[in-house]
């Protein structure tokens, strides 16, 4: 599992070590669970080839500042889901956690936009939902992206066509409908990404 699940048998709970108001709830099987209630409680189904998260908007943001801290470049992130569904609030996470200190708005009608960071890492945010054609890509210099210092953030990935890299991670995003407040997330790999992090567990018995 991405977020670091456990490999018994049978159902067990893990529970992440508790940070200022997010809590994450992972399950070793997708079965479900009475509602917690108050804030940041989540749920994430580890399933092979794609673990699904259930999180509120501060710990998708949380997430997604940990995955730009700490994922090892080049890395290439695809996020798909419909309008509305939070690929820019992950993005935009991403590119805090790796160190971009200024305002990242949405690339939709630019296409592409470039933020250097302190650390050298260089956060490259793109949005296809206007591209007409996977061919328009090469004129975004697509044949240059993935340098060794680089995350590429990619909204709206289907529209790349089979110009998609060999390695990536595809994170979708969803508005569950019991749940408004909160977006599923399930995360797949593709090839052989460099690893998104975990979360730091302890483990109980159900």
């Amino acid at each position: 599992c991405t977020a670091g699940g456990a490999d018994e048998a049978g159902d067990s709970r893990l529970r992440a070590e508790r940070a200022p108001s997010v809590t994450f709830v992972v399950m070793r099987s997708i079965s479900s669970i009475p509602p917690l209630e108050g804030t940041g409680i989540h749920e994430i189904f580890c399933g092979g080839a794609a673990d699904l998260l259930r999180l509120d908007e501060k710990g998708l943001i949380r997430w997604g500042e940990r995955v730009g801290r700490t994922l090892d470049v080049p890395a290439f992130i695809a996020l798909s889901g419909f309008l509305g569904a939070g690929k820019s609030v992950l993005a935009r996470a991403i590119g805090r956690g790796a160190g971009v200190g200024q305002a990242m708005p949405s690339p939709s009608f630019n296409l592409l936009f470039r933020y250097p960071t302190p650390s050298g890492v260089e956060v490259v945010h793109m949005d296809l939902y206007r591209l007409d054609s996977p061919g328009d890509l090469w004129e975004l210099g697509w044949d240059e992206l993935g340098q060794s210092h680089e995350i590429i953030l990619l909204e709206w990935p289907e529209r790349a066509g089979d110009l998609l890299p060999r390695d990536y991670w595809l994170i979708h995003l969803s508005v569950p409908r019991d749940a408004p407040g909160h977006r599923e997330v399930r995360v797949t790999r593709v090839g052989d990404p460099p690893e998104l992090p975990g979360f730091p567990m302890t483990v109980f018995e159900v």
